[in-house]
């Protein structure tokens, strides 16, 4: 019996609906899926589902005979025309038992020469320079129980030719300060925003599997968005683990992360212990893959012969939600990427 992709079931009729209410759920289990990504098939915006399983989507400015799809890891794609679409609705995702990839090319294969094709079709598959992007960021910032900030706000992303331009709208969508911070550490952001596409990462990584320095690495196979994918996980046996999810037929990394044990020095010339991850994610557009989401989560100990440790927790996390080959209105106040934005706003 062959499954349909995905069943959908109309709660109220409502055809001229801008906006509507989606909880994707797994076919056999009907547990909600969280990170569902669900996208157009021209349209630039795209939503993803809560720990719920659910998403609220606009569909203002989308054109009605566009075409929606929900993707998710290790599931088949659903896909549904807007023209037919109901203000709720219901999608149930098919999980992937048993992926038609070819063994022999799965075992042909070494990890070493999936990267050298990423490396090499890098140009082809990201057009890096060629959109403006809008995205939620999103930092906190606590100092065991002294100290806590947060900012969130939008801005506008500009990659051109290895370097990132920021704007900002100059408003704050929200903003919570407590307590005083007992140091003050500046953690510069302008390299983690010019590898949001991550060619240097890839060159590292495939550096470091020719030298022999991941004594673990594993290759398998799954699907995104009805798209063949390998899974490469990596582990040096010490600190780091990477993992990637590439595209089968375009070489394409879709999600990457890096899991860090380490410890760095501090411009206050301390020892900072830090644990935890950097990941980013894209999803597909026309002929090209897109930034989607890119977070950073590191739980730290400040070393400092002067006082006790202290513990930091740190998070950055920026989501794009809609991008175009023009500026965006409004967004017109030059951001220094080297400043600390909670000095900034």
């Amino acid at each position: 019996m062959n499954y349909l992709q995905f069943i959908f079931i109309i709660i109220t009729a409502c055809c001229n609906a801008q906006q509507i209410n989606i909880k994707v759920v797994d076919y056999v289990t009907n547990q909600p899926l969280k990170q569902a990504d669900l996208y157009f098939m021209h349209s630039t915006k795209y939503f993803s589902t809560n720990n719920e399983g659910k998403v609220n989507i606009d569909l203002s400015g989308i054109d009605k005979q566009d075409e929606m799809f929900v993707a998710m890891k290790d599931y088949q794609n659903a896909s549904i025309s807007l023209s037919n679409i109901q203000s709720e609705l219901t999608i149930k995702l098919e999980k992937v038992e048993e992926i038609k990839l070819s063994e022999a090319f799965l075992t042909n294969l070494r990890v070493e020469d999936i990267l050298k094709n990423v490396i090499r079709n890098y140009n082809a598959n990201y057009n890096v320079d060629k959109y403006y992007f809008l995205v939620d960021l999103v930092q906190d910032f606590k100092m065991d129980t002294l100290y806590y900030n947060s900012i969130n706000l939008n801005l506008q992303l500009k990659f051109d030719k290895g370097k990132v331009k920021a704007k900002s709208s100059g408003i704050v969508k929200d903003r919570l300060v407590k307590g005083n911070a007992p140091v003050q550490l500046s953690f510069v952001t302008s390299d983690y925003f010019k590898n949001l596409y991550i060619l240097d990462a890839i060159k590292s990584t495939y550096n470091q599997v020719l030298r022999n320095q991941y004594k673990l690495s594993e290759l398998k196979k799954t699907v995104y968005a009805d798209k063949e994918m390998f899974e490469i996980f990596l582990d040096n046996g010490i600190n780091d683990r990477t993992y990637f999810l590439i595209d089968r037929k375009t070489f394409s990394v879709v999600e990457y992360q890096l899991n860090l044990n380490n410890i760095v020095q501090t411009n206050k010339n301390t020892l900072l212990e830090r644990f935890g991850i950097i990941s980013i994610k894209y999803r597909p557009y026309e002929n090209s893959w897109v930034l989607k989401e890119s977070e950073v989560s590191f739980k730290m100990n400040l070393k400092d012969v002067n006082r006790p440790d202290l513990p930091i927790d740190f998070m950055h996390k920026i989501s794009t939600w809609n991008f175009s080959e023009k500026p965006f209105q409004f967004f017109n106040k030059t951001i220094d990427l080297d400043s600390n934005f909670h000095d900034i706003f």
